[in-house]
């Protein structure tokens, strides 16, 4: 025995290596097992299971739900077909003039060789046939009673209140059975027609001062799209004059080297008003508000064109021509530039602080 078995006052025992069932069970404290940790290649065959399985579910719901795009945004016209075929044979079966929930219609892509804004304009345009008109005046009893009698929303309850659905049901209905709509996609016509709603629910609760400030900032936004388009037209007849004129920059390109600046935030904001042009005689005249951080160069820019433009309204010029509101600078806009506009035009366009 040795000097370590004496001093602790125990046996050694006579076969360490003892089967475990010879083992008395109160000498053996319970412990929970745990699952052994998967090595490094388990994990990664486990991983490749589990992304094949969810690639595989992927697709299986992209292919049941038609979601097949290419590149340009078109949808795959096989399964559209297949779609479109599968809802009509789901709305042939529900009960006459029950057109089942709103928003429910099969998300199916557009299969209409017309772009997105055209089909748009179709639709807005059989909504506005359809619909009743606020602001509706005649002289002829027929064509007021024929107005009286279209689709109108409940401006007082919210868009999933029964009357507010069947107007939606009833306009969806209409449109895609239309030979104009043919091929559009019914989750489109049915978000414009609620978009309608949403526009005429806005409208009919503002008060009277949110409706003045309304036509304020949509009288401005048209104003703006005209100056733009007239400026962009200026530009293209005398692109040749005026890059002269400005001379050639390094970041521009060789022909109208200018065009690529004359966008829509690029202009000024303006708002009408009276204007005493002589003793005892006022007109309307644009109170045009300058923003900040436009540079000289860019002011001048637009001065030449805004030049050559009056000369071309000067030469067209008849006794029927309209006369252009004039335009005065009255303020400066003090406003950071557009961080789109920073990131697309050139170091020149903006003014140094």
């Amino acid at each position: 025995m040795s000097s370590n078995q004496r001093n602790s006052g125990r046996k050694a025992r006579a076969n360490p290596t003892a089967p475990i069932h010879r083992v008395a069970a109160g000498r053996i404290s319970q412990r929970e097992i745990l699952p052994r940790a998967p090595s490094s290649s388990e994990e990664s065959s486990q991983g490749q299971t589990e992304m094949a399985t969810v690639l595989e579910d992927l697709r299986f719901l992209k292919s049941r739900m038609g979601m097949v795009y290419d590149i340009a945004g078109k949808t795959n016209q096989t399964m559209s077909t297949f779609m479109e075929a599968h809802a009509s044979g789901v709305q042939s079966q529900l009960p006459l003039g029950q057109a089942g929930p709103v928003g429910m219609a099969p998300s199916v892509g557009p299969s209409s060789s017309l772009g997105t804004s055209d089909m748009s304009a179709i639709v807005l345009e059989f909504i506005n046939e359809k619909m009743w008109k606020k602001n509706f005046t005649s002289n002829d009893p027929a064509l007021i009673a024929e107005n009286e009698g279209k689709q109108k929303w409940n401006k007082d309850k919210k868009i999933n209140h029964p009357d507010n659905v069947r107007v939606i049901n009833y306009l969806r209905d209409y449109i895609l059975s239309q030979p104009r709509a043919a091929g559009f996609w019914p989750g489109m016509v049915v978000q414009k027609i609620k978009n309608n709603y949403k526009y005429y629910h806005l409208t009919s609760n503002m008060s009277e001062e949110q409706a003045s400030a309304k036509k304020r900032k949509v009288r401005a936004n048209t104003r703006l799209v005209e100056i733009h388009l007239r400026r962009v037209e200026a530009y293209k007849r005398h692109w040749r004059a005026i890059d002269e004129e400005m001379g050639h920059k390094p970041e521009n390109p060789d022909e109208m080297a200018y065009l690529h600046v004359l966008q829509k935030d690029v202009m000024s904001d303006g708002e009408s008003d009276m204007e005493d042009v002589a003793p005892g005689i006022s007109m309307r005249v644009l109170c045009v508000a300058r923003p900040s951080w436009r540079s000289d160069e860019l002011n001048r820019l637009l001065e030449v064109i805004d030049h050559l433009a009056r000369e071309d309204d000067l030469r067209r010029s008849s006794t029927k021509t309209k006369t252009r509101m004039p335009r005065q600078q009255k303020t400066i806009k003090e406003i950071p530039a557009p961080s789109h506009l920073t990131l697309n035009l050139p170091a020149w366009v903006f003014k140094n602080e």
